[in-house]
């Protein structure tokens, strides 16, 4: 998948084993209040 934006890439630098043949993108339909995205953040890992 590419965009044509530029986008933040944070990293540990871990060693790639493979490339998966498919890379999901969830996109929400609304923004997450400040609320949610502190219940998430332990959970999903999700860039605002």
């Amino acid at each position: 998948m590419f965009f044509d934006q530029p986008e933040l890439i944070f990293s540990n630098h871990l060693q790639i084993e493979r490339i998966p043949e498919v890379i999901h993108r969830f996109q929400a339909n609304r923004v997450l209040t400040n609320e949610e995205a502190e219940s998430l953040k332990f959970e999903w890992a999700c860039r605002r």
